[in-house]
């Protein structure tokens, strides 16, 4: 069982040769467009497809990689037309018709591939839905056996079951869906592996991802929770990866239109497991959950108010405060890298809207805000020039002088010094009025002197005022044994 979901091969061969080795066009591109028309009226599409199995059967022993890549394109296009609903409607005859061009394919082609597609497409054109085991998972899932799930499984053949699926979520029929799906999960799980041996990794992921979408459809939240525990944190950093993605061809539009929902919902789950192991544990992951988880709520603006008591309850239960500091590691770094995009947006509309000097001047300064480099430093100089407001580019003139800072003990002397002036004024003052013209200037200049040298001290200065006010009243000057004024 092979299915190429997403990465479907699509060859380049631009002819198919016949048995004489002439070059004959390839329609299967224009097979193709005519099927996925949506334009195209179902019955149309039929006929398109009729007419690409009898190219096919007339062209039987070509190429071998081209008959193999046209019928491949042919399986596909077939089983999806089949499949749906509008089949049952059609006329009998339509149906032999294909069954017979089959036959044809059958008893001309060489190619064991193309042999082996055609075959296993003939049981499918009359009853594609009548399988007992089919009707039994629809009908009673609860009660059937698993090892006829199993045998179910494997007799279809290479896209067969998954093709089921996406016609049944197509067309709208997602409950019955979700019973397939879950049977399939089922299989998965048993201890015979016939099934998951010849499933390809990305069948297997397409099985877990339609079921989980399916489950988050009808809302069937805890049930996703108990699939999610199945898995390592390794595989939760995967399926998260999957699900907030922006496109995904395996899964139906109608269905991956919640994949965003989803994918927070596992983020937030496989994040709080991870939060309550050692660090050394989750060797990174740790890391690269918290960056997913971050990216995804970034995109959701409706949880933008209830972000902050998200992140509370995210750390409330951690192991360490090593996963804390992490956490905000991860945060700011996101801040940041979501502060430089925007500065180098705000600098490209900046080149862009240069002819209108007021607006591109503002995208400058809140690019050089948000982000400040070398470059926007430039740019804003510039534009400071060339609206005037500067006359140079110098740096003084934009740059803020630095004040020099004064030492504690020259800050006391220059605080001493303006006191000691102002006393020596108010007792200069005092004194004009009484003091003799002589002995007031004598008074002056030596206390000028001193002061002005800074060698005049509190006890000296006490001992000229008091000198001053004897002689003002006539009596001997004040002297001193060890210093006389």
């Amino acid at each position: 069982m092979r299915v190429e979901h997403g990465t479907r091969k699509t060859e380049t061969h631009t002819c198919i040769h016949s048995a004489q080795g002439t070059a004959v066009p390839d329609r299967r591109y224009g097979l193709e467009v005519a099927i996925k028309n949506p334009k195209k009226k179902y019955q149309d599409k039929v006929s398109a497809l009729l007419s690409g199995w009898e190219r096919l059967a007339s062209l039987a022993s070509g190429s071998p990689a081209a008959v193999n890549s046209l019928a491949e394109c042919l399986y596909r296009d077939t089983l999806t037309l089949v499949l749906k609903g509008h089949w049952p409607k059609l006329s009998p005859a339509t149906k032999t018709h294909l069954s017979v061009t089959l036959q044809r394919c059958v008893s001309s082609l060489i190619s064991p591939s193309a042999l082996k597609k055609c075959r296993d497409l003939i049981g499918l054109v009359h009853n594609p839905w009548g399988d007992p085991t089919l009707t039994e998972i629809f009908n009673n899932p609860e009660k059937i056996d698993d090892a006829k799930v199993i045998d179910f499984c494997l007799s279809e053949k290479d896209s067969m079951l998954f093709v089921r699926l996406e016609t049944l979520c197509d067309s709208k029929c997602e409950d019955l869906a979700l019973k397939l799906a879950r049977a399939c999960l089922r299989c998965l799980k048993l201890s015979d592996t016939r099934f998951r041996n010849v499933c390809t990794p990305d069948e297997l992921n397409f099985i877990l991802d339609l079921y989980i979408f399916l489950l988050y459809k009808f809302k069937n939240v805890q049930e996703i929770i108990h699939e999610l525990k199945h898995l390592d944190l390794k595989e939760g950093l995967q399926l998260i990866r999957r699900y907030s993605a922006t496109k995904n061809v395996n899964i139906p539009p109608r269905i991956w239109k919640n994949s965003q929902k989803v994918a927070e919902l596992a983020a937030q789950y496989f994040l709080a497991v991870a939060m309550v192991k050692p660090v050394a544990e989750t060797v990174g992951l740790l890391k690269d959950l918290m960056t997913e988880w971050a990216m995804l709520h970034s995109r959701d603006e409706a949880i933008s108010e209830n972000l902050a008591n998200m992140i509370r309850k995210l750390i409330q239960p951690a192991e360490s405060a090593l996963h804390v500091y992490i956490f905000i590691e991860v945060l700011v770094d996101k801040v940041k890298e979501t502060e430089v995009r925007l500065s180098y947006g705000f600098q490209k509309l900046a080149d862009l809207l240069k002819d209108n000097l007021g607006v591109s001047r503002e995208c400058i300064l809140t690019a050089f805000s948000l982000y400040p480099t070398e470059s926007s430093y430039k740019q804003l100089q510039e534009m400071a020039l060339a609206s005037g407001k500067i006359r140079s580019c110098s740096p003084q003139l934009v740059l803020r002088k630095r004040k020099t800072k004064i030492p504690l003990k020259g800050r006391e002397d220059r605080m001493g010094k303006s006191a000691h002036r102002r006393k020596v004024a108010r007792a200069l003052e005092s004194e004009s009025t009484s003091s003799s013209p002589s002995t007031m200037n004598s008074s002056m200049k030596k206390c000028s002197t001193e002061a002005y040298s800074g060698t005049v001290n509190s006890q000296t200065l006490r001992r000229t005022v008091s000198q001053n006010v004897s002689l003002s009243e006539g009596n001997s000057p004040v002297t001193d044994d060890n210093n006389s004024i």
